[in-house]
């Protein structure tokens, strides 16, 4: 088939494949030519990159040459500062050893500020990374430690002692410094290792024995002061604080000695004079005692403790105004000096000056709210003004502030008795027991206590627990005697109050007592001489003058009883009970309205005593006066729900009303609370016969 392209058009394919592998080898070659070129400027740039950085090298070496010149140069001059330091630092008698007993060294103002100027230019050099010799070091340590900055100069010696472990002058320092700033066990570990390599002088000796004296160490301090007297056999402040450790580890005489020699030493040592006062009070002599605080006020008119010991001192010889004269001297220096206000006020207690003790011992609750003794002793003040309230809340203080004091929880509880609160009464006296389990006081008290209560069989036990710890306690057996008597077991309440008055003859209460069961047993004359011995021991007895009485009106000697009787109202004139046998002698005598306005005396006084309610029911129901002996029994059975004998008049007045049923009611209630009242079921009978006719 005939192509239809022109001739010229099927040659053109040939020429075009010809020029295209001839642009590929001139490409080529204008590719090789250029890496050639390339790769030799590269080389020409090696080439001289290798001589400038020969040169660099060069220049390296050199400038490595000049700063090792030039920090062997700043080496030098460090050490020539260092050496300066050294040099001016001694100029400036600044010792290389600390010593603790001695004064620090004055130094000029020139001085300082030369010393200072060496120092900051060391330390500007270290901060460039100029090493420092040890001297260096230590010498920076003695500057910072005489310029006040013990902790910069620990820190510089620590430096000395990681470098050199064996540096003894550096550990001296280091452990003289640990003690000033309170680390007393690193000083004790630094300053042995020393003592252990025989130093030439006391000071380590001394101050191991001070740190250890710091650590309440005493036994070890001793030693350590001594071996430091073998260097400085003169030193008085070794000495004092030789002393101190003895008086501390109470070995009273060594300590009196030691002080003497410091006093011996430097007639001046006030601290040693005083401590000296101090110890030969502990050992009861007060005369030496006094005069070595005497010496004190003298040197030191202001001293408040001299005063105060010279106070106590003087109370101690039993010399109380001596002694009231020194604690208001102490108060004078200082009005704040709570132990001489304390102490003051103690004084006033026993003189019975309440106004002043109080006022002292809240004198310190003003300074110190939380004071435990200003609080018990303002609780024994009310209890003895009988302000029993204000007692259990000054003892309640003070036991909020000290809940291990016996006496405390004891006086609490006796407060709480007067308030005849008595299940909080045997609480305290429990924990008073716990706190100090033979606190016999305490055992006392928690027998009345259950006493009071009708626990008669623990009241008992009670008793002869404290008889057993104390057989001669008379009052205790008295108050054996009335828990049994209470228990109606009479013979052993007799037996009681016999015990007590082989302890105690003269013990009146308990002839008032035998004179109590004597009549219950029915032996009058017995009775009589008894309550006689009792009014013998003590004529201002009045229950012993209304018992004579209750014997009188028993043999139907009224005018007698009535004579008792009297006297013990003029005795004790709130004595309510005589009152109301005095209404009961007059009602016997056919005098009831006289009879009447006795009862009403003793109701007055007391206006629960539901005897004399029911007395005055009586007396009003021989007069007639039915309703009110009604309201008169009420109210008696109101004071004492189980009183039988009220029941039973209330019964007997309703049936004089003919009020049967209620008579029948009442006789009822009698017999309910005494199965064995006989005159209730009498009349119980006779209100069922009467109530059958009608």
């Amino acid at each position: 088939m005939e192509s239809f392209h022109t001739e010229k058009h099927r040659k053109s394919p040939q020429l075009t494949r010809a020029n295209f592998f001839l642009k590929a080898i001139n490409f080529l070659k204008e590719v090789f030519s250029w890496y050639s070129y390339e790769k030799n400027t590269l080389e020409v740039k090696i080439r001289q990159k290798d001589k400038q950085l020969d040169e660099l090298k060069s220049q390296l070496n050199i400038v490595n040459h000049m700063y090792e010149e030039g920090r062997n140069l700043l080496k030098e001059q460090k050490r020539d500062l260092e050496e300066m330091l050294k040099v001016e630092r001694k100029g400036a008698n600044i010792p290389s050893l600390l010593q603790l007993d001695r004064k620090q060294p004055k130094i000029s103002q020139r001085s300082r500020i030369k010393i200072n100027k060496l120092k900051a230019k060391i330390e500007r050099l270290t901060k460039a990374g100029i090493p420092t010799a040890l001297d260096g070091y230590y010498e920076i340590g003695l500057i910072s430690y005489y310029n006040d900055r013990i902790g910069e100069a620990i820190k510089q010696w620590e430096t000395v002692i990681e470098l050199d472990k064996y540096n003894i002058n550096t550990k001296h320092n280091l452990g003289i410094a640990y003690y000033e700033i309170g680390m007393y066990d690193h000083a004790i570990s630094t300053l042995k290792a020393i003592v252990n390599n025989n130093p030439k002088d006391h000071t380590p000796y001394y101050c191991l024995g001070l740190a250890y004296n710091k650590m309440q160490n005493f036994a070890s301090a001793i030693p350590e002061f001594k071996k430091a007297l073998t260097f400085e056999p003169n030193d008085e402040a070794i000495y004092y604080n030789l002393g101190l450790a003895y008086d501390h580890n109470e070995e009273t005489d060594e300590a009196i000695d030691s002080y003497n020699k410091v006093i011996e030493l430097n007639t001046e040592h006030i601290d040693a004079i005083f401590h000296l006062g101090v110890l030969y009070r502990k050992k009861k002599l007060f005369d030496k005692a006094i005069t070595e605080f005497k010496k004190v006020t003298s040197a030191n008119a202001s001293n408040v403790k001299a005063y105060y010991y010279l106070g106590c001192c003087y109370e101690e010889k039993g010399l109380t105004a001596n002694a009231k004269k020194e604690f208001v001297n102490a108060l004078k220096s200082d009005p704040q000096h709570i132990p001489s206000l304390y102490s003051l006020g103690i004084i006033y207690v026993k003189e019975e000056n309440s106004k002043d003790a109080a006022s002292n011992f809240k004198a310190i609750l003003e300074i110190d709210p939380h004071n435990h003794n200003a609080h018990y002793n303002m609780g024994l003040l009310y209890y003895k003004e009988e302000r029993h309230g204000e007692a259990i809340v000054e003892y309640k203080e003070a036991l909020d502030k000290k809940n291990d004091n016996a006496d405390i929880y004891y006086n609490l509880g006796l407060a709480y008795s007067k308030k005849k609160l008595y299940e909080d009464a045997i609480s305290a006296f429990k924990n008073a027991l716990n706190t100090r389990n033979k606190h016999v006081d305490a055992l006392h008290e928690l027998g009345n206590s259950y006493n009071c209560i009708g626990n008669y069989e623990k009241a008992i036990s009670l008793f002869n627990k404290v008889l057993t710890l104390n057989p001669d306690n008379a009052t205790c057996c008295f108050n054996l005697g009335n828990a049994y008597r209470a228990d109606k077991k009479c013979n052993e309440a007799y037996t009681a109050y016999k015990k007590a008055l082989e302890i105690n003859s003269s013990y009146a209460e308990a002839w008032n007592a035998i004179g109590i069961i004597s009549r219950a047993r029915g032996n009058h004359d017995k009775a009589v001489h008894a309550h006689k011995k009792a009014l013998e021991i003590n004529p201002s007895y009045a229950e012993a003058y209304k018992n004579l009485g209750i014997l009188c009106d028993d043999n139907g000697e009224f005018e007698d009883a009535i004579t008792h009787y009297n006297k013990a109202t003029k005795l004790k004139p709130d004595y309510d009970e005589a009152y109301n046998n005095l209404g009961v002698a007059y009602s016997k005598q056919g005098n009831i309205d006289k009879a009447i306005s006795f009862y009403k005396a003793a109701i007055d006084l007391n206006p629960n005593y539901a005897e004399a309610y029911n007395n005055r029911g009586v007396a009003y129901d021989s007069k007639n006066m039915f309703n009110e002996a009604i309201e008169e029994y009420k109210i008696a059975i109101e004071n004492k729900p189980e009183y039988a004998e009220a029941y039973n008049n209330l019964g007997t007045t309703y049936a004089k009303k003919i009020m049967l049923t209620q008579a029948i009611t009442q006789y009822k209630k009698a017999i309910r609370i005494n199965p064995e009242y006989s005159e209730a079921h009498f009349n119980l009978g006779v209100a069922y016969n009467k109530k059958k006719d009608v």
